[in-house]
Formats: C-alpha cells, structure tokens, sequence
C-alpha cells in the first residue's frame, strides 16, 4: 500500500512540475475560474485547410525544355498545432484578467532527401510554400512566454496556444534540358 501512495505523490508532483499555478491580473477579488486545462506532449494537430498546388490548363512538365532542381508540391495543408488549452469561467459582471506561462514548439521535421542536400531541399521547398521556417531543418525548440488574456464578466472562454504549420508532400526533381535526371520524395512539416 505504502508503494501506490508514494507513485501517486512521484506523479502528483511531476504533473505540478509541468503545470504553472494561474496568476491572476486582480488578486484581491477575482471572480476567474480555471475549468481545466490541457497541456499536450504530443500536440495536437487541428483546422487544416488544403490549398491547389498546380494551376489547371497548365503545360506539362514533359514539355517544357529545362534544367535545373525543383520542388514538384502535390499537397499542401495549413493547420495549427496546439500545445496548451484552457478554459476559464468569469462568473463576476465585471471584465478581469488571468496570466499564464505557456509553451509552444517551433519545428521542421519530415523527409526531404540526403544528408548533404537537406540545406538547399528545405530552401526549395520554403520558396515553392511560401514560408518561413523558424527552425533549421530537422530542428525542434520550445519557447516560453507569459501571456494575459481578458475575459469577459459572465462569461466562459476557451484559449488555445500553439503555432501555425504547413505540411506539404511530393518530390524535389531534378532536371537535364527538360528530362527527369532524379527524384526525391518530401514529406515535410
């Protein structure tokens, strides 16, 4: 019995690790209630929206005469990867605040060739999307902020935080006067 009380302190204690206490913006009488609150190992990822990745009626690309390395995209989503949530209850009639410290990931991850040609393959792949990575390929980094959100007398509100991301998929090709030399399958985010 004495091994099950002591677990449940050991996770008692490391879920207080990762969950900061809320502070609140008027601490003498707040009318701000914390309902739950998710902090995500894993986060989640939510809202994608697809976007045309090639414009209908266009030539070929067996007709065009060309050399060079592109980047050929055959998906392309935007989504949001959420790292934490929570929902608070304002049950006063008057606005208040609550501060938190939240995370978020900043990333780039997937498959985009070799070793040795990853700098130039995300470079592509970034101009083809229209982005720009806050991370270095293959990289991941948490950032920590502080945050203050007003919630509205009477009111019940859930935040999210997290960041935006792209996903995108099909090949890095390279070509000799317009003949398919190499193909390199991406998967990115």
């Amino acid at each position: 019995m004495k091994k099950i009380s002591l677990i449940a302190t050991s996770l008692l204690l490391g879920a207080s690790v990762l969950v900061s206490p809320i502070t609140q913006a008027h601490t003498a009488s707040s009318d701000i209630v914390m309902d739950s609150e998710n902090v995500f190992t894993t986060p989640i990822e939510k809202d994608f929206k697809s976007y045309p990745t090639s414009t209908p009626g266009s030539v070929s690309t067996l007709a065009v005469d060309y050399s060079g390395t592109y980047y050929q995209m055959a998906t392309k989503k935007t989504y949001h990867n959420i790292d934490w949530s929570g929902s608070f209850s304002n049950g006063g009639k008057k606005d208040d605040s609550v501060s938190r410290k939240v995370t978020r990931t900043k990333f780039s991850s997937g498959k985009i060739g070799g070793e040795f040609e990853t700098a130039v393959n995300w470079k592509l792949i970034q101009g083809k999307i229209g982005i720009n990575g806050e991370k270095a390929w293959g990289k991941t980094d948490t950032v920590e902020v502080s945050l203050t959100w007003t919630i509205e007398g009477g009111t019940k509100t859930s935040i999210e935080y997290g960041s935006s991301a792209v996903k995108t998929t099909e090949s890095i090709v390279k070509y000799n006067r317009g003949k398919l030399i190499k193909s390199t399958p991406v998967d990115a985010k």
